[in-house]
């Protein structure tokens, strides 16, 4: 029986914790959390993994949650992630810091992401708060803690859990390796049971920016005598390595043509 086969996306702001929450999800280390902190040189990564009978397909997006980037570095990064995340994300996991209070900033990133992507995309979002072992004025367990961050959350993220209809969790990032698999499991049963609210559809992409990923896959495999999976890696993971500018590029324009509009398949 072959194993099941997600696309995640992760969004949030510098220093959020996607990387280690992507870590905790691949059961390895397939993104570096240190890079992260310097959003001058942050860039969309793409990495997948086979464990436990899940294949999850993971893509880093950081430019999205960084407002205080150049928009046309915003747009760059996000081009690059459209095309390594295609054909569409089942799931859109939104990852806060537990750490931190949720600012404007970060409001105003969620609506930049609704405006690229349209509303609709709440559908297929779920939140992650990381480091909620590091809330120290609150004692108790896991859930303990993430019922304490969400009774004092302010009015703005209230809205954002309300439009993702309440589907949120916390992890701790510090927890043993036994706690982290339960964590990666949980978050595992999360992501099915909406995949299976949603009946397997995905967010899709523009079926021209997905074309034009399928011609540079097809020219991969006909070039390099590997077959199409094996080739769609190596083109996503060069992309996330910059080492695809031109296509990127014509992404870029697909999509600014299209207003970064996606569809649900």
């Amino acid at each position: 029986m072959s194993a099941a086969s997600y696309n995640v996306m992760l969004v949030g702001k510098t220093g959020s914790g996607k990387s280690s929450l992507g870590n905790l999800l691949l059961g390895k280390k397939g993104f570096d959390p240190k890079s992260g902190w310097n959003s001058g040189t942050q860039t969309s990564h793409w990495v997948k993994s086979l464990l436990d009978g899940v294949e999850l397909k993971i893509t880093d997006v950081p430019g999205l949650s960084d407002t205080h980037r150049p928009e046309k570095e915003i747009l760059r990064e996000t081009a690059k992630s459209v095309t390594m995340v295609a054909p569409g994300p089942h799931v859109i996991i939104f990852v806060f810091s537990s750490r931190e209070r949720y600012t404007q900033e970060q409001h105003a990133a969620y609506t930049t992401m609704k405006k690229f992507f349209t509303d609709r995309m709440c559908r297929f979002m779920i939140v992650v708060f990381t480091a909620i072992d590091d809330i120290d004025d609150v004692e108790g367990s896991r859930m303990d803690k993430l019922t304490h961050k969400i009774t004092t959350a302010p009015p703005n993220l209230m809205e954002v859990l309300k439009d993702v209809e309440n589907r949120y969790i916390a992890v701790e990032n510090k927890a043993p390796e036994p706690d982290k698999r339960k964590q990666r499991l949980e978050i595992i049963s999360m992501l099915q049971a909406l995949c299976l609210t949603n009946k397997g559809e995905h967010f899709a992409i523009p079926e021209k920016v997905n074309a034009l990923l399928e011609e540079e896959v097809q020219t991969v495999q006909t070039i390099q005598a590997c077959t199409r999976e094996e080739a769609e890696n190596i083109v996503k993971t060069e992309i996330g390595a910059d080492k695809k500018p031109a296509l990127v590029e014509k992404v870029e324009k697909q999509a600014k043509s299209e207003g970064w509009w996606c569809t649900i398949l």
